[in-house]
């Protein structure tokens, strides 16, 4: 169907030629007051020099691109004060929804705390499923890989290739990633 508007069609095709000859461009601002969005999300990131993160990135700029969406990059340097930081000025800028990637164990009360403020979605590190409990607006959606698994099956494979002294550098303790990693690694030695 023909999309109808509130000017006649000659009207409006003089503001869109004035429009044109001063340079005007919408202010997304305040389109976003009218709308009640504002067609961003934020992404929060531990490391930019980080390879795995550089894919993550580009699939979410494919999603969003095609949807009118602008993704908000934002680096904590794997510090969570600078997480805090990061997330805080994004809902002052009043993102649709945040991606995070960067979470530690230690921030789960402040991201429970903006989950209820925002949609969520935890990636690469989460917190074990304890954020769907007691959430009645906004449930994060967790896009996780199973660390558990992969570091066990790891293991296994070292295993069955005969080795026998299998040493794991276990990482920072307080980042979901690692701590299941640790656990695959010692359910597989356990196993043997």
């Amino acid at each position: 169907p023909a999309q109808q508007y509130l000017v006649n069609e000659v009207t409006r095709a003089r503001v869109q030629a004035a429009a044109e000859t001063l340079g005007y461009h919408a202010n997304a601002v305040a389109q976003s007051l009218r709308k009640g969005t504002t067609d961003t999300i934020g992404v929060v990131v531990a490391d930019l020099a980080n390879p795995f993160n550089a894919s993550i990135l580009r699939g979410i700029e494919q999603v969003t691109r095609s949807r009118g969406i602008l993704p908000l990059v934002v680096e904590t340097h794997d510090r969570p004060d600078l997480l805090r930081e990061a997330v805080t000025r994004l809902l002052g800028n009043r993102v649709d929804a945040i991606v995070l990637c960067a979470a530690h164990t230690s921030d789960e009360e402040f991201v429970t705390d903006f989950a209820r403020k925002v949609p969520l979605v935890l990636a690469v590190r989460g917190f074990g499923g304890h954020l769907v409990e007691d959430r009645p607006v906004h449930a994060p959606v967790e896009v996780l890989q199973d660390d558990r698994l992969g570091a066990r099956t790891a293991v296994e494979h070292l295993v069955q290739l005969g080795h026998r002294l299998i040493a794991q550098l276990p990482g920072d303790q307080t980042i979901s990633s690692f701590t299941e990693r640790s656990a695959g690694y010692r359910t597989a030695l356990e196993a043997y």
